[in-house]
C-alpha cells in the first residue's frame, strides 16, 4: 500500500493505491472500514474501501550500472560501516 485518499461522500470511499492489493484478505479491508470509521466518527454510515492496484513499473530492469563517483562514494560507506546503493 502506497497511499490513501477520499473518493466519494456518499457513502464514504477510500480509495488505496498500490501493488499487490488483488490479494489483501477481507478480515483486513473489514479491519481498515473499523478504523476509518473511527478516525473520521461516522456511526450507521456504509463505508467502501476501493483498491487501486498497479504493477511495479521497475519490475524486471536491471539497475543501471554505477558511475566512477558513485563507486568511490559507495566504498568509502561500506568502509564506515554504511550501506548505500543497494
Amino acid at each position: 500500500m502506497r497511499y490513501a485518499h477520499q473518493g466519494g461522500s456518499n457513502p464514504p470511499l477510500i480509495v488505496i493505491h498500490g501493488s499487490g492489493l488483488d490479494d489483501v484478505p477481507a478480515s483486513y479491508s473489514r479491519y481498515l472500514e473499523r478504523t476509518f470509521c473511527e478516525i473520521f466518527k461516522l456511526q450507521g454510515t456504509p463505508m467502501k474501501i476501493q483498491y487501486n492496484s498497479s504493477k511495479n513499473p521497475f519490475e524486471g530492469k536491471k539497475p543501471r550500472p554505477l558511475t566512477e563517483a558513485e563507486q568511490r562514494k559507495a566504498h568509502r560507506a561500506r568502509i564506515r560501516g554504511r550501506k548505500l546503493y543497494g
